[in-house]
């Protein structure tokens, strides 16, 4: 049977709260306990440099939010008697959502030195970018701005052209390496803890594999067809791609993507929303509380889905021998399959609905676990899995 451990829950909420308010430069308070409480020592030296406040907030209301789903697990005493959901169970690991959580602090507490409020006077702009660098029509191209935006557009020439304007007078433009790989970095003055919006326009070969690092950065792609990543806090990005493999990692920033020629794709957020297009191949996707739309384009092999209270609707073309996976606690999970698709479905809800249109049941477990056959069952294989959130596979 599957019985959850309870205490863990409120764990969980007591550490990510404690190192949500050390990222933000708070004394940590100290969790309630079931006991007569104990004085707490001294609070050391917080282990991250102050974040700067619309930042802090970002990431502290994106997890919180989240986890008062979890902490609500305490009360549902009728889990003892739900059968083991392994997917469920992993949703609310405590380690898979403290690596989420440590990968955003991580990125905030880089550049945590550097950012502030965005300052848009114009007696903040600095000098005017226009350099240029040769590059391999393959070449690498990284690209670190903190605030702002980064656009990155494609031409017929080896060579890297660098446009735009510097946020302000103290900032310098740094770049460095050869014709195989470019980084292309914002410099602020040292001990600087202002950031302001720098904007970066930049060409690049049409094969060149580009890797972009911001913090409250915009980001804008088109047409790049060498292999894409962006890492970025809350900047939005609007990606239109010709790449076969692409990689996204956001906190609180939204993306729009269109990959059409995208074979593996990588998706990590915490509470950013998703507008996806056009992509085929592999899909692995996790998010918080970030919606997901993903807009039907090729043929899907493999998907990956994770989510805490995020809704995903998806409308999907699979391959023949698809394997599908998707799991929520509290989000809504709605697919749209092809009308003639073969295979099977086995949805797996415990307070929500579950319904899997135009296909037989061939095995009702019980009101939280049924198994569903399309054509003659052999093709696809779906599997999504909900605490609270509703199922829903429709045919079109």
């Amino acid at each position: 049977m599957f019985r959850p451990r309870f205490h863990r829950t409120a764990m969980i909420a007591s550490l990510l709260a404690l190192s949500l308010q050390a990222a933000a430069g708070e004394a940590p308070v100290a969790p309630a306990a079931p006991v007569a409480p104990v004085a707490p020592e001294a609070p050391a030296s917080p282990r991250y440099r102050p974040l700067s406040p619309d930042l802090a907030g970002h990431i502290e209301r994106s997890v919180m939010q989240s986890l008062e789903g979890l902490k609500g697990l305490e009360g549902l005493a009728e889990l003892h008697h739900l059968e083991r959901l392994t997917e469920l169970e992993n949703l609310f690991d405590e380690g898979r959502i403290e690596a989420m959580v440590a990968a955003a602090e991580a990125d905030a507490d880089r550049y945590a030195a550097r950012h502030a409020e965005r300052y848009g006077s114009s007696d903040s702009v600095g000098a005017v970018i226009d350099q240029k660098r040769s590059l391999k029509s393959n070449g690498r191209v990284y690209v670190n701005n903190v605030a702002g935006i980064v656009d990155v557009s494609v031409w017929d020439r080896n060579e890297v052209a660098i446009g735009g304007r510097l946020g302000s007078t103290l900032e310098t433009l740094e770049i460095l390496g050869d014709s195989n790989e470019l980084n292309i970095v914002v410099k602020l003055p040292k001990k600087s803890r202002s950031s302001y919006d720098t904007v970066l326009e930049l060409k690049v070969p049409h094969n060149a594999r580009v890797e972009l690092e911001t913090v409250s950065a915009d980001v804008v792609i088109n047409d790049v067809k060498g292999s894409v990543k962006v890492n970025t806090v809350s900047g939005d990005m609007q990606l239109v791609l010709a790449s076969p493999e692409v990689s996204v990692q956001t906190v609180s920033g939204d993306l729009k993507l269109t990959a059409p020629a995208a074979k593996t794709t990588r998706i990590n957020s915490v509470s950013g929303d998703l507008e996806l297009e056009g992509l085929s191949g592999l899909l692995a996707l996790e998010t918080v509380s970030g919606n997901v739309e993903l807009t039907r384009g090729g043929r899907f092999s493999e998907l990956k889905l994770k989510s805490i209270s995020g809704d995903m609707h998806l409308d999907v073309a699979l391959d023949p021998a698809a394997q599908v996976s998707g799991q929520t606690l509290s989000g809504e999970i709605t697919m749209i399959v092809p009308q003639a698709l073969s295979g099977t479905a086995l949805l797996k809800s415990f307070s929500g609905e579950a319904e899997c249109e135009g296909a037989q049941t061939v095995e009702n477990h019980s009101s939280r676990k049924r198994e569903y056959v399309w054509g003659d069952g052999r093709g696809a294989r779906v599997e999504l899995s909900s605490f609270s959130g509703d199922i829903r596979v429709e045919r079109k």
